[in-house]
């Protein structure tokens, strides 16, 4: 699921968020289990290379072929 959430104003909501997703600063990508356990370490924030991104996304789809979940 893709989001994409307005933070150029602080609401009740954005507090939230930033606090539940350790949103540091922009943009900001969280990968989450099927269970909805956010994969910190796997965390994007800032604009990364295209190779970097591809590295992650490789680090994502290896942890779901052997676990079956992304864990």
């Amino acid at each position: 699921v893709t989001a994409r959430i307005d933070f150029t104003r602080t609401t009740p909501q954005t507090r939230y968020l930033t606090e539940k997703y350790r949103i540091k600063g922009l943009p900001h990508v969280a990968f989450l289990t099927p269970e909805g356990k956010i994969l910190h370490d796997l965390t994007i924030t800032g604009f990364v290379s295209p190779e970097e991104f591809l590295s992650i996304l490789d680090t994502l789809s290896a942890r779901a072929g052997k676990e079956g979940d992304a864990e």
